[in-house]
């Protein structure tokens, strides 16, 4: 339906980001043959999650008016993704990739968020990358939980306003998130990170 303060239009071109984002990861090469897709409505449960997330943020540490920096889009863009899981393997199918199936969300969130930032993650050595895809596998936040709920119980179709109180914890969990992109934003060359 809708989320606070946002036109039909940002909703409808922020899924349609999303949903050129998924399709390039699943298109990629080590996805191509798995059994992953994801459902139909999730460019738009992303897009609903992300905004309603960015509103809250806002709410707790924006003047009115201001916008959010680059850090802080990928990191909140980052955290959507990571909760919400929108990659899911076939459950009609066999499970035989493991690996792509672990690592699917993850590794959107990450090329989602750093394009934002013009960290150029892919560049990092695989255990680097691992090492923040993993602690990406089960990043949950309380808001975005009881959004899903809703979400899973009217079969991914939105017809309520989409808004989330972000919890302490899930503040701290954001903070942590936005560091680690604020830092990201001084990276942009892989030469910076080398020794």
């Amino acid at each position: 339906m809708s989320v606070a303060e946002r036109s039909p239009e940002d909703i409808a071109a922020r899924a349609d980001y999303f949903q050129t984002m998924i399709e390039m990861q699943l298109s990629a090469s080590g996805f191509r043959d798995t059994d992953l897709l994801y459902h139909p409505e999730m460019p738009n449960i992303l897009a609903h999650v992300y905004f309603a997330l960015t509103n809250s943020y806002k709410n707790l540490y924006l003047n009115p008016g201001s916008r959010t920096d680059s850090a802080k889009r990928a990191a909140l863009t980052c955290v959507t993704i990571a909760a919400v899981a929108p990659i899911r393997p076939d459950p009609g199918k066999n499970r035989l990739d493991e690996e792509a199936e672990l690592y699917a969300n993850p590794m959107l969130a990450m090329r989602c968020a750093c394009s934002i930032v013009r960290h150029p993650f892919h560049k990092r050595t695989w255990d680097d990358q691992r090492r923040i895809y993993r602690a990406l596998i089960n990043y949950r936040l309380d808001c975005v939980e009881k959004v899903l709920e809703k979400i899973r119980k009217s079969n991914g179709k939105i017809d309520f306003e989409v808004s989330v109180d972000i919890t302490e914890e899930d503040e701290a969990k954001l903070n942590l998130l936005i560091d680690d992109f604020v830092v990201y934003s001084y990276l942009t060359y892989p030469i910076q990170w080398e020794r």
